[in-house]
């Protein structure tokens, strides 16, 4: 019969006597004792992702370390304000741990706002002279938001994404498919407090025929996120507020152009009713139309050379 003690199989617990005050022992094979207790120890909490020391075991994901702990707090909550969030840094020397999310959303901003225009190539050592940092959170930033689709590489570096009308068939090809599945969803799980949000943002819209551009744009989005949550879908909605951040890279709003606003209008009440008539089919067939009004528009003002800067940002 065999004798001496057996290994512990892997995923279970194993009970860990911690000593106070003394050096671990050395064992056979240059592992510490300690050393042999935390690793045993992130072993069995895989499963759980309950941390110990600096260890933090979650499924899929390597340990990190507490810097790298305070990269993703850092960069976890504010992307998904606009839809973007990408992966946490790893933190070298603790400047990226401060830097890398305020750099991230800066940079952000300025490609939507159209500062750092479509098609420019972005220096890292210029960045880095410019917010008197070094090239290590730029390195991290700009990796971000080409994950985020907003930046691509080339052969001198990264350039900003340009716009085409490519871009915004396949932008409205998905959307269409998405908003039409928000609008099925929310006329079956739609609630009394939802169809009264939808019914006041209609008769604002009704009121606003005369509104500045921005203004019917703040609207608009206010209708299709009263959708979105309406519908209850956190995985959609998540969707779609990406896509919306795509879309502001065009800023020009489509309701510049003469007539769309009354047509917009009027799709938008249409999918109204039949979410609050409890339709899904008309809610989510009405709602891809709308979508594609909204393409066609927005090609022939890129047609039109009518997607510049500067201009008010929205989507549809």
């Amino acid at each position: 019969m065999a004798t001496g003690t057996s290994r512990p199989a892997l995923g279970c617990c194993v009970p860990v006597r911690r000593t106070s005050g003394r050096q671990a022992v050395s064992r056979p094979g240059g592992i510490s004792a300690g050393k042999r207790r935390r690793v045993y120890t992130a072993v069995c909490n895989r499963s759980t992702g309950e941390r110990h020391g600096t260890l933090n075991f979650q499924p899929g994901r390597l340990p990190r370390s507490a810097d790298q702990e305070r990269a993703a707090r850092g960069t976890g909550g504010a992307g998904h304000e606009t839809g973007l969030a990408g992966t946490a840094p790893a933190a070298g020397d603790g400047e990226a741990d401060i830097q890398v999310p305020s750099l991230y959303h800066r940079l952000l901003e300025e490609i939507l706002a159209g500062d750092l225009r479509p098609g420019e190539v972005i220096a890292e050592s210029a960045l880095g002279q410019r917010f008197g940092v070094s090239r290590t959170p730029v390195r991290e930033a700009l990796r971000m938001l080409e994950q985020d689709g907003l930046l691509e590489r080339v052969n001198r570096g990264m350039r900003v994404r340009p716009t085409s009308a490519e871009e915004v068939l396949e932008i409205y090809g998905v959307r269409a498919v998405l908003e039409a599945a928000a609008a099925r969803e929310a006329a079956a799980r739609r609630t009394d407090a939802d169809l009264a949000a939808l019914e006041r943002i209609i008769g604002s819209m009704s009121d606003a025929r005369d509104a500045a551009p921005e203004e019917m744009a703040g609207l608009n989005r206010s209708y299709h996120r009263a959708i979105w949550q309406a519908a209850r879908n956190r995985t959609l909605t998540d969707l779609l507020e990406r896509l919306a951040v795509h879309l502001r890279r065009y800023p020009v709003t489509t309701y510049t152009q003469p007539g769309r606003w009354e047509e917009a209008l009027e799709e938008h009440r249409l999918i109204f009713e039949s979410i609050r008539a409890g339709e899904p089919d008309a809610a989510a067939e009405l709602s891809e139309k709308h979508m594609w009004a909204a393409r066609n528009t927005r090609l022939d003002m890129i047609r039109k050379g009518m997607n510049e800067a500067n201009a008010v940002i929205a989507f549809e």
